[in-house]
C-alpha cells in the first residue's frame, strides 16, 4: 500500500473540500479549529452524519459530496492534533482514497471513505468521536513503520 504525497493541485482541491465541511458543521460561535478540543469538530461531524442518516442532512449536497466534505474537514483536524499529514494511499484491492496518516506510516485514517461510508450504510454505527478520541489517547492497534494499518 504505497503512500504518495498529494500533489499542490489535490492539496488545494482538498483545501476547499476542508473549507465547505467547516461551512456544514454546527460548530458554536467563536470556536476556532486548533484552539478547541478536537472531539468538538469530531462532534460536529457525526451530528450531521446522524441528521443525513435520519434524511434531515443539507439538502443542497448529494451524499458523495457531503461525505467530501465532511470527510475532509475531520481529516484535516485529526492531521492538525495528531501531527499527521495527508497522502494518497493504496489499499489491497486496489481502493483508492485520500489518507491521514502517521509520520512513520504505521498507520492511517481514511476520513473521507469512513464517512462516505457511514453516510451509505445506517446500520454501520457512527463511530467517529469514538475514532478520534481513541486516537487522541494513543490508543492504537499495535503496528509497525510503514505497515500503514488502517484505522478507520
Amino acid at each position: 500500500m504505497p503512500l504518495r504525497p498529494l500533489s499542490p493541485e489535490d492539496g488545494a482541491e482538498l483545501d476547499g473540500h476542508v473549507a465547505v465541511g467547516l461551512e456544514l458543521l454546527p460548530l458554536p460561535d467563536g470556536a476556532i479549529l486548533g484552539d478547541d478540543e478536537p472531539l468538538l469538530l469530531a462532534q460536529a461531524v457525526a451530528q450531521v452524519v446522524d441528521a443525513a442518516r435520519a434524511g434531515e442532512g443539507p439538502p443542497e449536497l448529494p451524499a458523495a459530496e457531503l461525505a467530501l466534505a465532511l470527510g475532509a474537514a475531520w481529516g484535516e483536524e485529526l492531521g492538525r492534533a495528531l501531527g499527521w499529514a495527508w497522502a494518497e494511499a493504496t489499499l489491497p484491492g486496489g481502493l483508492e482514497g485520500l489518507a491521514i496518516a502517521a509520520p512513520d506510516a504505521s498507520a492511517l485514517v481514511l476520513p473521507l471513505h469512513h464517512v462516505g461510508a457511514l453516510l451509505a450504510d445506517p446500520t454501520l454505527p457512527n463511530d467517529v468521536v469514538l475514532l478520534t478520541a481513541l486516537l487522541l489517547e494513543g490508543r492504537l492497534p499495535p503496528s509497525a513503520p510503514g505497515a500503514e494499518r488502517v484505522l478507520g
